[in-house]
């Protein structure tokens, strides 16, 4: 939440107002939000495992497939975070 309000207000210091930061966290559409998007980090994670798994015998490809997945869990789950706080804004 606290990058959302840095991003949001364009000042490194917005992000440490922990009364509005923690007021706004402990709502019940952020909890909803970290929730599904630990679901989907598992899932995504368990993929990437099995295909790295098979992967072993190069020592790159699984290196690839790992950083792919982590691109793709940043990406999507702070645009999930984003869409959470302008609702609760």
């Amino acid at each position: 939440m606290a990058i959302m309000f840095f991003v949001d207000k364009g000042k490194f210091s917005d992000a440490f107002k922990l009364g509005m930061v923690l007021k706004k966290a402990f709502t019940s559409e952020y909890l909803a939000a970290w929730i599904i998007v630990m679901i989907y980090s598992f899932v995504v994670g368990v993929v990437a495992s099995l295909l790295s798994a098979i992967t072993t015998i190069t020592v790159i490809l699984p290196l690839i497939i790992m950083g792919f997945a982590n691109m793709i869990l940043v990406i999507t789950s702070m645009t999930v975070f984003g869409e959470v706080y302008s609702e609760i804004k």
